[in-house]
């Protein structure tokens, strides 16, 4: 089940990975397009100043406003990616935490399962011999006392275990609060 678990573990890490590598190439494909695109209107509108504007002072006047225009065009694209990058980077890393941390736990609670089954079958397993035993063969009398003891305790030790894994369980369920009380410690002294 270990094997299974990790080999899930690794699936889902490979795909995760995938898709952020994905996710990241789409961004930069995003950036450099909208880049390209504010350059050619820049590109474009330079050359329709150039034909139509025929005064040197309105031309240079006119190119530094585009020249400006496209500078704030390039920072927006590189503040809106930026951002997207971070938001990205965080939901990344905060998934893959909480994925990972997913796995583990389930991991865990696998063993649980496995270690709590063995030892409740093992007390019955121990009872059900003894019983068996009990019911096919003739024993004498300090033998059947004997018998009789070890299943008294396996029974016992079983109700111990059921008893403790339902206050495990309720302890994580939140079903018993400890009660806060003010103390007088100058009385109780």
């Amino acid at each position: 089940m270990a094997d299974d678990s990790k080999k899930r573990l690794r699936r889902a890490t490979l795909i995760f990975w995938v898709l952020f590598t994905y996710i990241i190439a789409a961004l930069i494909w995003w950036f450099v397009s909208l880049q390209r695109q504010n350059v050619q209107i820049h590109e474009l509108k330079k050359q329709h100043i150039a034909n139509t504007i025929k005064d040197d002072a309105q031309y240079r006047a006119a190119l530094a406003q585009i020249n400006k225009q496209e500078e704030r065009g390039t920072a927006k694209n590189i503040g809106e990616g930026s951002i997207f990058l971070l938001l990205i980077l965080i939901g990344a890393v905060f998934l893959y935490r909480l994925a990972r941390r997913q796995f583990k736990l389930q991991l865990q609670q696998q063993n649980f399962m496995m270690a709590i089954t063995h030892e409740l079958k093992t007390p019955i397993s121990v009872t059900r011999l003894s019983l068996e035993t009990l019911q096919r063969h003739q024993l004498s009398e300090p033998q059947r006392q004997k018998l009789q003891q070890t299943m008294l305790q396996e029974t016992s030790r079983l109700d111990s275990l059921i008893n403790n894994i339902l206050i495990s369980a309720q302890l994580e369920g939140g079903a018993y609060q400890s009660a806060k009380e003010l103390l007088d410690l100058s009385a109780l002294l």
